[in-house]
């Protein structure tokens, strides 16, 4: 029953996110590559894209969230929500033009989901030199990558470019 109800508020969330995926396949989690653009507020502090993943026989809602603080700080804030239990990632960069890189690593011997050993990394950073940046990206934000390990199963994640739609400041 649990479960039943996680499930209908997963869906229940993930429709009032907007979702509208960036690329096709990003739902599949095969290690694609994605653009997205966030959607802001009128004052455009706070920034937000979120998307379902299906993977392991879940949907996996994931929320990537940027604001914008008082102090010219910005708040990086990563979620990936299901059924059982949630990853909330957040960081504070004091000066949002600045370099970052940020991984974090997940590791587990038994997986209370989905009955197994379970790993995963998420890694995000601003350095984009390298990094083919598609013509719809107004200005990118954060290179986001995912990636988990289930068992002796195939990696499974993907690797998201955040960007600020075109026209936005």
């Amino acid at each position: 029953m649990l479960a039943v109800m996680a499930l209908c508020f997963l869906l229940i969330k993930a429709a009032t996110c907007e979702m509208q995926v960036g690329s096709d396949g990003i739902e599949k989690a095969n290690l694609g590559s994605y653009m997205l653009n966030l959607a802001c507020n009128d004052a455009g502090t706070e920034c937000m894209k979120c998307f379902t993943v299906h993977k392991f026989g879940r949907p996996y809602l994931y929320t990537f969230q940027v604001s914008k603080e008082w102090d010219h700080s910005a708040n990086y804030h990563f979620t990936t929500t299901t059924a059982l239990q949630n990853w909330d990632l957040t960081f504070t960069q004091g000066e949002p033009n600045e370099p970052f890189h940020n991984c974090y690593y997940l590791a587990s011997t038994y997986e209370m989901e989905i009955h197994s050993a379970w790993d995963g990394k998420l890694c995000a950073h601003n350095n984009f030199s390298g990094v083919s940046v598609p013509a719809e990206c107004g200005q990118p934000v954060a290179l986001v990558s995912v990636v988990n390990h289930l068992a002796d199963e195939a990696m499974r994640g993907q690797q998201v470019l955040y960007c600020m739609p075109k026209g936005s400041d």
